[in-house]
């Protein structure tokens, strides 16, 4: 036996040292397992995005900001169904919220506002929204969007006195690598400590003080320039910005590596590979890929000190791809992004029957949607707005987000520019974007470095809100691992559920139907009765943000009159309409039934005859609970309706949806305040508990009616999921209402946030025109039901 293994051993290493093809073979297999080690990871941590369209970009305190959230998962931009909540920000200056909101997500999308107080101070400001699943990931890729509010109750400030602002400028190596005596191109990047570009013009210097490159910005403070470092020499750059002279350390410089380019074509892509000596005839891997998905692999090997690779750009989607050279050891040494720009996004075809209207007028738009000359269905969203030297054109729209800014860190300046291919300038302006900017959702030393499935903090939100707390040992002052908790929202329709807490102490409920304010009540120990724990909150809101400044806000002297104006507005509407303003729809998502639906027996105690202690109420009216006292203490057993026997076990105890712990409380209570008797005759499973049935007790009012909540109870107002507010806008569909003394100073005429457009891709919207004459724009944007974003603007005026 032992020589036959000795001979099959020798035979194999004859082969291998025969048969070249099996070093291929070996190659594509080790392909193969990188490929399946990225997929597993791709699937682990699917991406979500948020996109969210507002009104507009300017607001006064005391207006309201409406919005819309899309939310899309994977690489096509589907809609997400990983997430059905969302969590949207009002960030200050300084990233501390002042506003929070918890927005409910169905199939995608969802909207929401913010009523913005009078006291709120005048300044810049940013909305931010993400979901609990993106919190797993870096904040850079939360949504952003800047705002202006101006408060006109106090005085505004003047411009600020001129600072000089901080600078920062960085290379950026192509490839990632500057190897000494391989030629390089290097990507550059000037901005302020804003995010905002910066003009700047500078030279690359060696130790003797000679020019060896000079260079200058291109569009947005970028630009790019051909070196080749000589291991003899030392170099620096020394830029002109401003007024002033910098010196600036280049990149640190290798003796030895690889280095790459890119060029392309309408057709192709063509990445060229340079290395040293030291890598001759050794193989490399091309991995190209869009998102999160590998789209081409293919294997080339150093001879004479360079390789290339050609990908066809069909292979690659729309959007920003990855192309990631690996080393004979399949470590990544290599990378550079690309931008496919879209030819064909979702066209949104709008009409409007006039291109001016008078004032109290009604307009009539037919909206379209369609994708490449076909007919889709769609989610949209529409605003109508007045613009003037306070409000503009925003600068984001979904194309550009979900196209190219959401996958690059930091600040984008006029995102659209990059979309316009065709346009002079906008290929090289891209490519330097690219080189400059790039940041991708992963890095592959996650990737290769877990074999196991990645561990995530924060999990999906997928069937409603999760209430996150830790519980602590009142004692020791220490986390408590799995100590069982429950959590109630009491009410007419009540919510509540049960939970075990992890080896951090870490418990986490989900609650589907959470709306509003609401009083939320909290216990541990059920059966033990005692108080040795506590449930300690923990804020849903994301505590991580991103590198982003915002200016301190200068009121030009030019917005005196439009200021004074939009004042007006804004209390004459709240003046006015303060009722028409503040309606809110029903919540249709509310449940019907508590967690578990219809009781097998239900009482309502007004059919009876009344007593005067619930002990008689039990005992005579309620056949399916025995009653029984042990130890001087009250217990409950249900009938077990499928064999016709009692539950060895008491019971879960619910009024108005709060455990019950010790039965003598529910005895104690006056009958009269208890409007119906619930019981669950079978053994009901609630998240780790096995319950031997249920008997609820509920109030007229919901309100416990004077029930003492136990001593380890917490009781904590929570902020629930945001009821959906009607937008105000008035009809002018008969004469009277034309001539109503009503003033309308609308500058926001129309905001609709769920527009679909049925299977033949069309819908007709209505809207009115107000007692403000000027010029408007009609923003309509969103998302065909298969991920295609699309976005279209149409100007027009109101005259007197």
């Amino acid at each position: 036996m032992r020589s036959t293994l000795f001979f099959y051993k020798k035979f194999l290493i004859g082969i291998c040292v025969l048969c070249p093809g099996i070093k291929a073979t070996a190659q594509e297999n080790s392909n193969t397992a990188l490929g399946n080690r990225f997929a597993k990871y791709q699937r682990s941590v699917l991406t979500e995005k948020i996109f969210i369209h507002t009104d507009k970009t300017f607001y006064l305190a005391g207006d309201v900001i409406w919005f819309k959230i899309y939310c899309t998962a994977g690489l096509q931009n589907e809609k997400s169904r990983i997430s059905s909540v969302s969590y949207v920000e009002l960030l200050n200056k300084d990233q501390k919220p002042v506003m929070q909101a918890k927005v409910s997500i169905d199939k995608g999308t969802g909207n929401g506002y913010f009523s913005l107080p009078s006291s709120l101070p005048s300044g810049n400001y940013m909305i931010r929204g993400y979901t609990n699943w993106m919190k797993n990931f870096s904040p850079d890729f939360y949504y952003h969007l800047p705002i202006t509010i101006v408060n006109t109750f106090a005085n505004q400030s003047l411009p600020p006195v001129f600072h000089r602002e901080a600078l920062d400028f960085q290379f950026f190596p192509e490839g990632g690598n500057l190897v000494a005596g391989l030629r390089s191109r290097i990507g550059f990047k000037a901005v302020n400590e804003f995010g905002e570009a910066v003009n700047c013009s500078g030279i690359i210097v060696n130790e003797k003080a000679d020019t060896i490159v000079r260079f200058e910005t291109a569009h947005a403070g970028m630009g790019s320039f051909i070196f080749t470092p000589d291991k003899l020499h030392s170099y620096y750059a020394v830029l002109l910005l401003y007024d002033s002279v910098i010196r600036k350390e280049l990149p640190e410089i290798s003796s030895k590596g690889y280095v790459m380019s890119l060029s392309a074509d309408s057709s192709n892509l063509e990445i060229t590979v340079h290395a040293t000596a030291d890598f001759e005839n050794l193989p490399v891997t091309l991995f190209a890929g869009t998102g999160q998905i590998i789209k081409e692999v293919v294997n080339g090997q150093i001879v004479h000190g360079e390789t290339s690779f050609k990908i066809s750009r069909e292979k690659l989607d729309d959007g920003i791809s990855h192309l990631t050279l690996f080393n004979a050891q399949h470590l990544p040494v290599c990378e550079r992004l690309y931008f496919k720009c879209p030819i064909t996004t979702m066209k949104i075809d709008v009409k409007m029957n006039q291109n001016s209207y008078g004032i109290r007028q009604r307009i009539d738009v037919d909206v379209t949607s369609l994708y490449a000359s076909q007919i889709v269905e769609a989610n949209l969203s529409m605003s109508v707005f007045l613009i003037d030297s306070l409000q503009s054109i925003p600068d984001q729209n979904i194309v550009t987000y979900l196209m190219l800014t959401s996958d690059l860190k930091g600040k984008i300046e006029s995102p659209e520019y990059y979309l316009n291919a065709g346009n002079p300038g906008v290929a090289q302006a891209t490519d330097n974007l690219m080189l400059t900017q790039g940041w991708r959702r992963f890095n592959w030393k996650t990737v290769l470095e877990n074999e196991k499935e990645p561990v995530l903090s924060y999990l999906p939100e997928i069937e409603g809100h999760i209430v996150s707390g830790r519980i602590i040992d009142k004692h020791s002052g220490l986390p408590a691992k799995s100590v069982t908790g429950y959590i109630s929202s009491p009410g007419k329709q009540f919510e509540m559920n049960s939970a075990v807490s992890n080896a951090g102490g870490f418990i986490r409920f989900g609650l589907k139907n959470l709306y509003s304010n609401n009083e939320l009540i909290l216990q541990t120990n059920y059966q033990s009765s005692d108080d040795h724990y506590r449930i300690d909150l923990i804020s849903p809101y994301s505590d991580k943000y991103a590198e982003l400044k915002l200016r301190d806000l200068a009121v030009d002297k030019a917005w005196k009159i439009p200021l004074s104006q939009r004042h007006l507005s804004t209390q004459v509407e709240n003046s006015f309409n303060i009722d028409n303003r503040h309606r809110f729809y029903p919540l249709a998502n509310s449940a019907a039934y508590p967690f578990y639906g219809l009781p097998d027996k239900y009482y309502l105690l007004d059919d009876y005859t009344r007593f005067t202690t619930m002990e008689e109420v039990m005992r005579e009216y309620v056949i399916n609970v025995r009653i029984r006292k042990e130890s001087d203490k009250f217990h409950f057993k249900v009938i077990n309706a499928l064999f016709g026997t009692y539950f060895q076990d008491d019971p879960l105890i619910l009024i108005d949806g709060v455990p019950v712990i010790d039965a003598d409380k529910i005895m104690a209570l006056d009958p009269l305040k208890i409007k119906s008797i619930g019981v669950v005759s079978h053994r009901y499973y609630l998240g780790p508990l096995t319950l031997d049935g249920i008997v609820t007790f509920r109030t007229y009012e919901g309100d416990l009616a004077g029930y003492q909540l136990d001593s380890n109870a917490v009781v904590v107002q929570y902020e629930g999921l945001e009821q959906l507010r009607e937008f105000y806008s008035p009809k002018y569909d008969s004469p009277e209402s034309v001539r109503s003394r009503i003033p309308d100073y609308r500058n926001v005429l129309a905001w609709s946030p769920d527009i679909s457009t049925s299977s033949d891709g069309k819908k007709h919207l209505t809207f009115y025109t107000s007692d403000i004459p000027g010029k408007f724009a009609l923003m309509i944007q969103g998302i065909s039901s298969h991920g295609k974003p699309g976005r279209s603007l149409v100007n027009f005026e109101v005259l007197k």
